[in-house]
């Protein structure tokens, strides 16, 4: 076959435009040593002009899928299947020879692997072919007269005018233009992410306050009096303006007041949680009685809040784990299965059922939020546990 051909194959892989029928020749042509030389020149060609980096160990089970391919299309000229070796850099292929640009053929289109095409890659053991996308940036905002805007359908600019204050949306962030002269009655926004959803928004004042998914916070449209006073629910991560003269308050789902000066700190109040959980990253804010140092983590648990006994406090927590979700990532070291199961429903929109019970295994590992439900599960899985995707209903069985 002419090397305009080959090419011409290649390109459509990559492109994931390659037919049935096209897909066969070329697992044919993976066979035919006779045609390595022309694929290694065409993989280094495609490689360099898509600028694939391709770097780290392939995993066992990748590399397991990728000599089960292999066998199938013959390309072994003893006839044995021989250990694919990790690999680190592209440009090994030409020392691996043409079996080897097979497997980097495989590689660079992503086709089975880092796409999970499931018109191509046989499904993992446990794991329905169905899917479900991660979650993205997205959220509702309530204004005063009780309209909604679906922000993540909404463009750039102004998106609503409201007792002299503009609110504008750009590339994924809230903000407010506040006219003080126009202050005299105080009216209220909500910003709500849905679950697979998550937001940033800059309040009148000028704190940053980002939104995990499920969440929640109310806000006036401009700050007035002695105090700024905010209402969250769910998990959020606030930046907040300093000003000694109006302390900051956030009013946690009715059961906690957290009183801020200026600091940065992450607040986790679920309602399907036992605590609620206030993380100090730097300045100083006072829960109850109690003044936090950075580093530090209360615990109030949510049945016995308004009690003497409700609260607890954590010394040298990992911040960055607590700060995962910002990051973009899931990071479930020494995380509990149903706890891990609880980021995945309001990352992905799903219901999760422990179908014999709950297993007492704790996870471990971080991997990033911009992967599709069954790249994740894949991660997480573990040989003790079986996954079942039924629409929307994630079922797990413990073996």
């Amino acid at each position: 076959m002419m090397q305009e051909e080959l090419n011409s194959l290649l390109d459509k892989l990559i492109n994931g435009e390659l037919t049935e029928p096209e897909k066969q020749e070329l697992i044919q042509l993976l066979g035919n040593p006779g045609h390595s030389e022309e694929f290694a020149v065409l993989i280094d060609q495609q490689l360099e002009s898509r600028s694939f980096a391709l770097t780290g160990e392939l995993p066992a089970m990748e590399r397991k899928f990728i000599r089960d391919v292999l066998q199938k299309s013959g390309s072994n000229e003893t006839g044995k299947i021989a250990e694919i070796p990790p690999v680190h850099r592209v440009h090994f292929m030409r020392r691996w020879g043409w079996a080897a640009a097979s497997v980097l053929l495989v590689l660079a289109a992503g086709l089975w692997f880092y796409n999970m095409q499931q018109q191509i890659a046989p499904p993992v053991a446990g794991i329905e072919k169905t899917n479900i996308a991660p979650g993205k940036e997205g959220a509702i905002l309530t204004l005063a007269d009780g309209s909604t805007l679906v922000l993540d359908s909404l463009g750039n600019g102004v998106v609503a005018s409201q007792q002299g204050s503009e609110v504008l949306l750009n590339n994924g962030q809230l903000k407010y233009n506040t006219n003080s002269a126009n202050n005299n009655t105080v009216a209220f926004n909500t910003m709500s992410t849905p679950r697979g959803r998550h937001f940033q928004v800059t309040l009148p004042d000028g704190t940053n306050v980002w939104l995990n998914a499920a969440s929640s916070i109310r806000y006036p449209v401009a700050f007035a009096g002695d105090l700024r006073k905010v209402f969250v629910s769910g998990e959020a991560y606030f930046e907040v303006a300093k000003n000694e003269k109006m302390p900051f308050v956030v009013e946690v789902s009715n059961k906690e007041t957290i009183q801020v000066l200026g600091t940065a700190f992450n607040v986790k109040a679920y309602d399907n949680e036992e605590t609620i959980n206030t993380t100090l990253i730097s300045g100083s804010v006072r829960v109850a009685s109690t003044i936090l140092k950075p580093g530090q983590q209360a615990q109030l648990n949510t049945s016995a809040a308004h009690s003497a006994n409700g609260l607890k406090l954590i010394n040298n927590v990992d911040t960055d784990k607590v700060l995962a979700w910002k990051a973009g990532k899931f990071d479930f070291n020494g995380v509990k299965l149903p706890e891990a199961m609880k980021q995945l429903e309001r990352w992905y929109d799903i219901e999760v059922v422990f179908e014999n019970g709950v297993p007492d295994i704790e996870l471990g590992g971080k991997i990033t939020k911009d992967v599709d439900l069954n790249g994740l599960l894949n991660a997480l899985k573990k040989s003790e546990l079986q996954f079942r995707l039924e629409g929307k209903k994630l079922i797990i069985t413990n073996n």
